[in-house]
């Protein structure tokens, strides 16, 4: 039985028929050098096509390079002669496996950078600086660089129609420059670009005209927009309504919904405190006045959503973004039977992190993303031959090396002493939002049982009982035991660890707790507390509040804490806890600080636990620690990337 008749069903846009309803939307990568399309990227965009999207959406590329155009330092100029060839390779590996393709234009406007233009100030309709911080003063576009910059997104256009690209997608969503144009608060000319609603809409009318004098007739143009700004003194859902309906009207072939711009940030791309269908109070009502096809990326992590929001009306087309960061095979997983085997995307922001830090594109929960040029089935050695692996861990790291090293023919057996796989991942999941990451374990654990590897759990191997066995290797993945210092009175019955909270499902009433270390753990410690009625207080020895964690998870929490109560303190360290409470140091004044606490939770972090490396080390050929208990450090895309290479280079 076809469990997602509606999402598995071809569908058509314009005059291209789909094979069904499930779009890859545009996401940056950082994958390409000097204008030229790298093997890395054409594998990724092959891979997301071979696992079943029904058409590929690239990410921005930008259509001028005169008028500080670029996203990014590495972003693509798509009239750079040097990306030709990346053009064409790009639109064959998404045909090798009958995937269309569609390339994205987009300018930032006034909120692009002028370090990744080589030093060019931003343009914007008008000299109206975005109050994001960190934003710059963008100069105010004169008439004739308006037609220029048309000219240049019709080029574009014609040069990717000729060699093949199956659409064009132009990207005014996000306070980009054509949503600049058309929104009266970043737009005040007074010329026929500005001013009443028609003439905003200029720019991109001329645009959109050009490309269909030179659109092939199987071919389509989408634009993306935003339905609404989701800000006090944003953009309406009804401005965005009368810009969609406008657009129509100009004959475009289907429309993109999105939210948001520099300003709430976080909802670009949601942290995993936003719910799955967040989007669709904007996007139903603005599709009810339409009749061109509507694309929606919706925060999805699960088919089962994605079939209940095409039900229900919301969109025509499912976007899945980092979704397919995730699962490349989602679609493919979904329409086989085995959607109970897709990985899903946990919200923890670690792709965007690693675009924004100048790095490349990567996913914590699949680390062949951005990798599949050098992993993939062609280059995986099958040489296992039945040889016994040992993996003692069930956390990430585990459960995706006991999965590559099934792959490759050995016959592992995976230990766990918790009676549940999961690891790190079982304590995250406690959090606001973090059923996403049980719904991502659950699909790499589904992986794990489909590969055959003994599963053993509430078994704690000791080094003894390993080297009786006798394995070709083992693989420690034992993760990190948490930070409990010798600091007087941590052994009184009201200090808890903040891991035996979450993974023990410890629960208060009414009572005053004051949680030490302000960390993840700690951030989704208080969340879990916050249920009884208890009054919070955080206390970190950092100068800041979740230091170092991804910017958009940190204030989405945060917020979300500071509005239920839960008061920061940082620059303050724990001396001892006494009947008084717990005592600690303001580092900045020297005084020293007692809380009446009656809970004292700590968060302090915690440290490898290599016992059973000590034990065996020297005893065994191959003995290789992972994760947590590696040398890494304790994040989930460290662990998955850890397992990657051990397990594919054993």
């Amino acid at each position: 039985m076809n469990q997602f008749p509606l999402l598995s069903a071809p569908g058509k846009l314009g005059n291209l028929e789909l094979k069904n309803h499930i779009i890859m939307s545009p996401m940056s990568v950082n994958y390409d050098r000097d204008d030229q399309v790298l093997p890395r990227h054409i594998r990724y965009i092959e891979e997301r096509a071979r696992g079943g999207a029904a058409m590929i959406v690239t990410g921005g590329m930008t259509v001028d390079t005169d008028l500080c155009g670029r996203n990014e330092v590495r972003q693509l100029h798509i009239l750079a002669p040097t990306t030709r060839p990346g053009i064409q390779a790009l639109i064959n590996a998404a045909h090798k496996y009958d995937a269309k393709i569609m390339f994205q234009f987009e300018h930032m406007g006034r909120n692009a950078a002028a370090a990744s233009n080589q030093g060019q100030a931003p343009v914007a309709p008008s000299p109206i600086q975005d109050p994001f911080p960190g934003s710059e003063m963008p100069r105010e576009l004169t008439k004739a660089e308006i037609h220029q910059l048309v000219d240049k997104y019709i080029a574009g256009a014609k040069l990717c129609y000729e060699l093949g690209a199956d659409g064009i997608e132009l990207h005014g969503g996000h306070s980009h420059l054509l949503g600049q144009f058309a929104d009266p608060r970043r737009n005040q000319r007074t010329d026929e670009y500005g001013g009443n609603f028609e003439n905003r809409m200029r720019f991109i009318t001329e645009i959109i005209r050009g490309i269909q004098s030179v659109k092939p007739k199987n071919c389509i143009l989408s634009v993306r927009i935003n339905g609404t700004d989701a800000l006090p003194d944003g953009l309406t859902v009804e401005e965005g309504t009368e810009i969609a309906v406008y657009l129509e009207s100009l004959g475009i072939d289907a429309l993109s919904l999105t939210y948001s711009n520099m300003a709430n940030i976080d909802r670009t791309m949601e942290p995993a405190f936003y719910d799955e269908g967040c989007r669709s109070y904007f996007v139903k009502p603005i599709k009810e006045h339409l009749h061109i096809p509507v694309i929606s990326v919706n925060n999805i992590k699960r088919a089962e959503t994605a079939e209940r929001i095409l039900e229900d009306g919301i969109c025509d087309f499912i976007g899945l973004g980092r979704a397919l960061l995730a699962d490349p095979q989602f679609p493919d997983k979904a329409f086989t039977g085995r959607a109970d085997c897709i990985r899903g995307c946990i919200g923890c922001m670690t792709c965007l992190d690693s675009v924004n830090s100048e790095t490349a594109l990567v996913c914590a929960m699949n680390p062949l993303t951005g990798r599949e040029y050098l992993y993939n089935e062609d280059t995986l050695k099958k040489d296992g031959d039945g040889k016994l692996v040992l993996v003692i861990g069930g956390g990430p790291a585990g459960i995706e090396a006991g999965i590559i090293l099934a792959r490759r023919g050995f016959r592992v057996r995976l230990f766990d002493k918790n009676p549940i796989l999961g690891g790190s991942l079982v304590l995250a999941s406690k959090g606001k939002g973090k059923d996403k990451i049980t719904w991502a374990l659950q699909g790499m654990i589904h992986e794990l049982t489909e590969t055959g590897t003994e599963i053993n759990l509430e078994h704690e191997c000791t080094a003894e009982e390993i080297l009786n066995m006798q394995p070709y290797a083992v693989v420690l993945a034992t993760g990190a035991s948490p930070v409990k210092p010798g600091i007087p009175g941590l052994d009184r019955s009201n200090v808890y660890l903040a891991h035996d909270i979450l993974r023990n499902d410890i629960s208060f009433k009414n009572k005053r707790i004051a949680i030490i270390g302000s960390g993840m753990t700690g951030l989704e410690t208080a969340e879990v507390l916050l249920s009884g009625g208890n009054r919070i207080v955080m206390y970190d020895l950092l100068d800041e509040i979740a230091k170092g964690a991804i910017f958009t998870v940190r204030g989405v929490v945060m917020d979300y804490l500071s509005q239920n109560g839960v008061e920061f303190y940082p620059s303050h360290k724990l001396i001892h806890v006494t009947d008084a409470g717990v005592a600690l140091e303001n580092i900045l004044t020297g005084e020293t600080v007692t809380d009446p606490a009656d809970i004292i939770v700590l968060s302090l972090g915690v440290r490898p636990d290599r016992t059973l490396e000590s034990q065996l080390e020297g005893k065994l050929t191959n003995l290789i620690s992972i994760g947590d208990c590696g040398t890494s450090g304790g994040k989930v895309f460290q662990a998955t990337r850890d397992a990657l290479f051990a397990a594919w280079d054993l």
